[in-house]
């Protein structure tokens, strides 16, 4: 794969407010990136960025080695051969699906409009429907037309503003596995804004995870949910009991520990509730191998049951999974025990 995209250190102020703080990542042709993080925390202002809605104040952004924006340098957004689709589609209702696909291909003769035309009612499977209006459509058609919009110029880069938030959670999975097949077999890199780890991680080959203005980390979604760089970043990506090592009694120390040098060399340490099971038969345990805790809260949750457990010499309440049919109830006095190798150290 070659490399569409270079973020490199960028800065982004509004007044003196910093709003981004040293930003830098980049992606690949074909590659699915996702920005994702709590609302405010500046991913859409990375993606004005990238478009060419806001100046940087300093770094650069390059798209196939060309420099578009330093502190000096904005090439205006029409120049920079992106393809943007929106939270709301855009699609122009007074025409019809072929004239608002091929409407950014204007100076293009009539025989390549049509087939490109063909090409992408193919390709986002809506041929048949190419004199339709976009009040005539679903809500997922129009999305699907607002994407063969975005991709009929061949943009070096797709740009998708929160494109899931509005869609009927029955079927937004399904719209995000058609979308997300429709821009692979496109083979452009595209970058897309979301506040959802679960549209992350069924969309995004990679994700940056975005705080405060930074980037906390970038990597494969399962990486960051099985080994994040920083607690934000754990908790972001899902449950995660976090123990401060320093405040751990000698006993909780014995049962989370492999060593004491793994010890002295971390100051937290997680574990995400899966990762915390109950020890079944404490008779072939060591006794440092276990503790007990006191069920406080039994939640269903599919395939297993929630449980928040109190621990004897721990002031906050732990996350775990169990079976869903094991015989737990709330006030029940269990041994837990702590799958060491899936520890997660900061």
């Amino acid at each position: 794969m070659s490399r569409v995209l270079e973020v490199d250190d960028i800065h982004v102020n509004y007044g003196q407010q910093s709003v981004l703080s040293g930003v830098s990542f980049d992606v690949e042709q074909g590659e699915i990136l996702c920005l994702l993080g709590p609302s405010g925390c500046g991913k859409t202002t990375i993606l004005k960025s990238i478009a060419g809605l806001l100046p940087i104040s300093s770094g650069s952004i390059d798209i196939k080695q060309n420099r578009v924006s330093n502190g000096a340098v904005m090439v205006p957004p029409e120049k920079r051969n992106l393809g943007m689709l929106f939270q709301d589609y855009a699609l122009f209702p007074h025409l019809t699906v072929a004239d608002n696909i091929t409407y950014g291909l204007a100076k293009a003769d009539k025989a390549t409009k049509l087939s490109r035309l063909k090409e992408l009612l193919d390709l986002v499977h809506l041929a048949g429907n190419e004199h339709k209006y976009p009040h005539q459509l679903s809500g997922g058609q129009q999305q699907r037309v607002a994407l063969a919009r975005a991709l009929a110029y061949r943009p070096d880069i797709l740009l998708l503003d929160e494109p899931f938030s509005n869609i009927d959670h029955k079927v937004k999975y399904e719209l995000i596995e058609q979308v997300r097949d429709i821009i692979k077999k496109a083979n452009v890199a595209a970058i897309f804004v979301s506040h959802s780890k679960e549209e992350a991680f069924a969309f995004a080959d990679k994700v940056a995870v975005v705080n405060q203005g930074l980037i906390e980390q970038v990597d494969q979604p399962h990486v960051l949910y099985q080994l994040p760089q920083t607690q934000f970043v754990g908790h972001f990506m899902g449950k995660l009991n976090c123990f401060a090592v320093a405040h751990l009694s000698a006993a909780l120390k014995a049962a989370i520990f492999v060593s004491e040098q793994e010890e002295q060399r971390i100051d937290f340490i997680g574990f995400r509730p899966e990762h915390i099971v109950i020890a079944e038969s404490c008779a072939n345990l060591a006794a440092d191998n276990y503790v007990t805790a006191k069920v406080e809260q039994k939640r269903f949750s599919g395939t297993h049951s929630l449980l928040l457990v109190s621990l004897a010499d721990w002031d906050e309440l732990i996350f775990m999974l169990a079976p869903f049919d094991q015989n737990v109830a709330v006030g029940d006095e269990i041994n837990i025990r702590f799958v060491k190798q899936k520890a997660i150290q900061f």
